[in-house]
């Protein structure tokens, strides 16, 4: 590769480009070429990596993601189109009506229970099926006929209901309510029927055993409960919504939070990074400054694009609680740790899509090898209810010390309200900490040499050997 001269990227001082050679065989593999002089090294990048380097290359990565009119409206349009579909499905549910339940019903019972059903139907009828929230009330623009209906349900008698006598008396309480009816009801007329037919049988019976059944409802009526929480100190703690809320909302929203902006970013990283080595921008980045030090410095670049997602969408939802009184339940340092373990999540993530940014050539290249790292990194997502209602669970202990999605685990059982036992979060440290570094030794080694590969894509023996040769 000639020298390149008098060219610049960004704000990074042109140099005359190391010298390179072929390490691949002419009869077969990728054609890549490695630069001949000693490169930086992860373990000691402190003291052989200039900063002001990784400054400018982090900086460029940032602007070329972060500041341009596609991010910011991305950026500033997902939580208003959240906002607006929020309202208008809530606007949707309260103002949804069903349509009545109209014709005859043919009832073959006796008429005490013809009577009874009849007055239950006049008060309308909560539809519970699944999907209405919150149910939906059906009415009733019906004739209750007492003959035995011999035809089967139309449009204009669309239920037909054979009820024993054996099903409403007390003593017995045998039998089964025949029920046929029209296809042309829906679901929520359906469910509408089924509810007021068994609401009127209870009814019935009660009336028999001479109970009245206003005085059952009135005993069935559950107490209001007032509680008190003290903490060790004596001194109140939140009430039950509270704690509801804490332990279940806040970790699940903030695990969506965390992930979609590792994910995310490091998926932006991979696209950099293949934009520019197909526009051939990485060899006159190259010219400046060593492979690791490119990666690292676009990694950095990325976090920064990372965390201004996380403080905007955080501050939406800091308002939210402020608006709605609550935001003491984020005012704990037990919080402080799902961004320690966020970092250690993104570094992984970037680390592995920076690598594979860096050895493919084009979108369906990169779109093979996204299946499995999707895969891989989706776990956590699947995962969310069980680990938020059992937190320390033996499964949830177990996952939290699973390479490369244990960070997203355990940023999700931080936030809970329990707090993680100690020795966990030690050794989840320690441990994640060994990954992530190994995982970005790993990456440096495979973008050195990939990210001026042409040709095929290599094998996995191919990325083994890379992974393996320093």
């Amino acid at each position: 590769m000639r020298s390149t001269q008098g060219m610049n990227a960004g704000s990074l001082k042109p140099k005359t480009a190391p010298s390179m050679r072929s390490s691949a065989r002419p009869r077969s593999g990728p054609v890549f070429e490695r630069s001949a002089e000693p490169v930086a090294n992860f373990g000691t990048f402190s003291r052989r990596m200039p900063m002001r380097d990784l400054r400018t290359i982090a900086w460029r990565e940032f602007r070329e993601t972060a500041l341009t009119p596609a991010f910011l409206i991305s950026l500033v349009a997902m939580p208003l189109v959240l906002i607006v579909v929020a309202v208008v499905s809530s606007g949707m549910t309260l103002s949804h009506t069903e349509p009545p339940v109209f014709g005859t019903i043919w009832i073959q019972s006796n008429e005490d229970f013809r009577a009874a059903f009849m007055d239950r139907i006049q008060r309308g009828v909560k539809a519970e099926s699944v999907g209405d929230l919150p149910p939906v009330t059906v009415d009733f623009e019906v004739e209750i006929a007492t003959e035995i209906r011999s035809e089967p349900p139309d449009e204009l008698n669309p239920v037909v209901v054979q009820i024993p006598d054996s099903i409403l008396d007390p003593e017995q309480l045998e039998g089964d309510i025949r029920l046929t009816l029209h296809d042309a009801l829906g679901r929520p007329q359906v469910d509408a029927v089924e509810t007021a037919l068994a609401d009127t049988v209870i009814t019935v019976r009660q009336r028999q055993a001479e109970v009245d059944p206003t005085l059952i409802d009135r005993l069935r009526t559950p107490p209001s409960i007032v509680a008190t929480r003290l903490s060790a100190e004596g001194l109140t703690a939140e009430d039950s919504q509270s704690r509801k809320l804490r332990a279940l909302v806040i970790p699940i929203v903030l695990m969506g939070l965390l992930w979609g902006a590792s994910f995310g970013t490091s998926a932006q990283l991979m696209q950099t990074t293949l934009d520019e080595k197909a526009n051939k921008v990485v060899e006159v980045l190259l010219s400046t400054t060593s492979p690791e030090r490119l990666m690292m410095g676009k990694i950095l670049g990325q976090s920064g694009v990372a965390l201004t997602t996380v403080g905007v969408y955080g501050s939406l939802g800091i308002g939210a609680l402020i608006a709605a009184g609550k935001l003491g339940l984020i005012l704990d340092p037990q919080l402080l740790w799902p961004l320690a373990w966020f970092a250690l999540a993104f570094l992984g993530a970037a680390a592995i899509l920076a690598a594979v940014g860096a050895v493919v050539h084009d979108q369906r290249e990169a779109g093979n090898l996204m299946g499995p790292i999707v895969a891989l990194l989706g776990v956590p997502v699947f995962f969310i209810m069980p680990i938020a209602q059992s937190p320390h669970g033996m499964p949830a202990s177990i996952a939290s010390f699973a390479p490369v999605i244990g960070p997203y685990i355990m940023a999700m059982r931080s936030a809970g309200e329990i707090s993680v036992p100690a020795w966990q979060i030690g050794a989840g440290l320690a441990w994640h900490g060994i990954i992530t570094r190994t995982l970005l030794v790993g990456a440096g080694r495979v973008f050195r040499i990939g990210i001026l590969s042409s040709g095929a894509p290599p094998k996995f023996t191919t990325l083994l050997r890379w992974l393996i040769r320093p």
